[in-house]
């Protein structure tokens, strides 16, 4: 892969875990569960360790990280929506639209892995995307079990 080719996808993945600590912490900010609450105050702060992990990787290529970056607008609009509909709903439907922009992380991550990325960032994002998968995994738990604790 050439530099500007893994610039692109370290990018995106960098801004992906931006806009997911800020969608996560505003999920937090909604939740009137305080399980919930810690859970996604956790999450926002993973994802700000994720950026952590992978800029020194940019760097390396000679390019800033907090500057170069591209915006994913498919994730935001995704974070964005989840957002306005934050307000407007119960924990259960809460974990579900945090969910659904996971989902679209886990692509992106999944996309990023079916490039050539160089051999000392490949682990890391592979690291990052079980995490990620962890996550929603639990994510779909915890909706289930509110679901069930609300009947």
């Amino acid at each position: 892969m050439d530099s500007k080719e893994t610039i692109t996808q370290l990018s995106n993945l960098i801004q992906t875990c931006r806009d997911a600590h800020e969608g996560f912490r505003l999920a937090a900010q909604v939740a009137s569960n305080n399980e919930i609450k810690t859970f996604l105050t956790g999450l926002s702060a993973r994802r700000t360790g994720f950026v952590a992990d992978l800029a020194p990787h940019v760097r390396a290529l000679n390019v800033n990280p907090e500057k170069e970056l591209s915006l994913s607008s498919t994730l935001r609009r995704a974070w964005l929506e989840a957002k306005n509909n934050f307000s407007n709903k119960d924990d259960r439907s809460l974990l579900a639209e945090v969910g659904k922009a996971e989902d679209y992380v886990i692509t992106v991550y999944e996309n990023a892995l079916k490039t050539s990325l160089p051999v000392a960032v490949r682990p890391v994002v592979e690291q990052q995307l079980n995490n990620i998968r962890e996550t929603r995994s639990h994510l779909a738990q915890m909706q289930t079990a509110k679901s069930v604790a609300g009947k």
